[in-house]
């Protein structure tokens, strides 16, 4: 795509060619980036990834070709404008860079904490994330994330959004400790440690089992809930619950159940040896997906899995969930907790129910007067 195809071009590379000595590290490299793209350079380790982008952002100097940002060019054969006047933003002094900003719960309580790790290198003036692609650009601040970056010294409040080149003074980029899918350091240990422990020994909250709306994962929660109910657990919807209290519930409780997905990591905020048992569902059949078993492991619980079984059902059989049970817990279901649950649900069902429109009056049943 040339210049002339978009009305407005975030940055573009015209032609650029830059040599180490004798060696073409750049060759006539051109590209055009309109504001919004997400462009990943893509090569083997010295085809010139680095350099093309110390070029565009005036950190290297340009040798041949032309660059250019929002459509005015800032390097040429006639020479170059220094990296701060080239538009954006001059941040002076330090800044701490938090990485990508994760809206969802369960990628902010294990990738974005993984950043946010206490620093000893001083102060801050500036604090700035970048918006996690999967947003779609949007940033939704909630009171899970000020509550728990709060409890790690992490200043979310000042935190300001990456959405346009900026160049800083200086900037401390602090190690991402969980790479999603891949590796975490056991250092996360005592990042959910400081989490856990400021909410711990408030009094036992017994058996918890972490429930969510039915869904194409699973059709048939309700009747999950019943069985683990049977069971003497209490059946808890997160996003119901406040964060600190949840946090209370998940470091004090006897054994902490879930059906497969972001509940379930809220393993890493339980004390270590502690029973959890996962439910599994369309997209977790036979074991845990990857992620899980990571946290699983950094937070040494005893992790039990009933498994969800094969076919295309988006249901799993309750009796198979029953049986999984006895032989976890060694116990025999009763059928007491489970009237109770369904009673608790007929009222609340009474109690959001819209309100039936008023009689009408006698003038409305006479068509009028």
């Amino acid at each position: 795509m040339s210049a002339q195809d978009s009305p407005t071009l975030a940055l573009a590379l015209d032609r650029v060619t830059h040599h180490y000595d004798r060696l073409r590290a750049v060759d006539g490299v051109s590209l055009t980036i309109r504001p919004g793209e997400v462009v990943c350079l893509l090569g083997p380790s010295g085809c010139g990834k680095s350099t093309v982008l110390r070029i565009a952002a005036g950190l290297e100097e340009l040798q041949q070709g032309r660059v250019l940002m929002d459509e005015r060019v800032v390097a040429d054969g006639a020479g170059a404008l220094p990296p701060e006047q080239r538009g954006g933003t001059w941040l002076t002094g330090r800044t701490l860079y938090l990485g990508a900003f994760m809206n969802h719960y369960g990628h902010f309580i294990t990738e974005s904490l993984s950043r946010y790790w206490k620093q000893d290198s001083g102060a801050f003036d500036h604090v700035v994330a970048y918006p996690f692609m999967h947003n779609h650009g949007s940033i939704l601040v909630e009171d899970f994330h000020r509550h728990l970056a709060g409890l790690l010294d992490v200043p979310i409040d000042r935190m300001a959004i990456l959405r346009s080149q900026t160049v800083f003074d200086e900037i401390v980029v602090p190690e991402q400790l969980w790479t999603y899918n891949v590796q975490v350091n056991a250092h996360m240990r005592a990042v959910y440690g400081r989490i856990s422990t400021r909410h711990a020994g408030r009094g036992t909250s017994g058996r918890i089992f972490l429930s969510r709306a039915p869904s194409g994962r699973l059709a048939n929660a309700l009747a999950v809930e019943e069985m683990f109910a049977s069971f003497g657990f209490r059946i808890v919807y997160p996003e119901r619950v406040a964060i600190a209290d949840q946090l209370s519930l998940y470091a004090n409780c006897e054994i902490l159940a879930s059906l497969s997905g972001s509940g379930m990591h809220n393993c890493l905020f339980a004390r270590p040896g502690l029973m959890t048992i996962e439910v599994g569902d369309a997209r977790a059949r036979r074991n845990p997906v990857l992620m899980q078993r990571i946290a699983n492991e950094l937070a040494q619980v005893e992790a039990r899995f009933i498994p969800f079984g094969e076919g295309t059902d988006a249901r799993i059989d309750p009796k198979v969930v029953r049986k999984h049970l006895r032989n976890i817990l060694g116990e025999l279901p009763r059928r007491g907790p489970v009237v109770v649950l369904r009673l608790k649900r007929r009222l609340a069902g009474l109690w959001t129910r819209p309100k039936s429109k008023k009689r009408k009056s006698q003038a409305d049943l006479r068509g009028g007067s």
